[in-house]
């Protein structure tokens, strides 16, 4: 997965805790962007959704007991809408948002 990315980022590698909001505003410093063009993907309902939401990033709630059940493409697709449209023109993600669907397409399909 780390060849997609140019930047992975785990909170016990860096020392910092999602729930405390502190890992989330190290990513906003070191990637330099605002909230708003972030999206957070997670199981829990506070440490993935509250906290990220609170400092103005957007989040999915991704249910651990529907581990077994894969995320849909509607779904990403919402989530994904729900980024697009609240991003400033200037982002500079923006650009990068056509990647983005095609690589979550590909790996949907390899899941799959």
């Amino acid at each position: 997965i780390r060849d997609y990315f140019s930047k992975i980022f785990i909170s016990s590698e860096i020392g910092l805790r999602k729930s405390s909001g502190n890992l989330y505003e190290y990513v906003i410093n070191e990637l330099s962007c605002k909230p708003i063009n972030l999206l957070m993907i997670g199981d829990n309902i506070y440490s993935d959704v509250k906290v990220p939401k609170k400092l103005g990033i957007d989040s999915y709630h991704k249910s651990y007991s529907d581990s077994h059940v894969t995320v849909s493409p509607n779904d990403i697709v919402k989530a994904m809408n729900n980024v697009i449209s609240q991003a400033c023109t200037e982002s500079l993600f923006n650009l990068y948002i056509p990647e983005i669907l095609y690589f979550i397409s590909k790996l949907y399909k390899e899941l799959s």
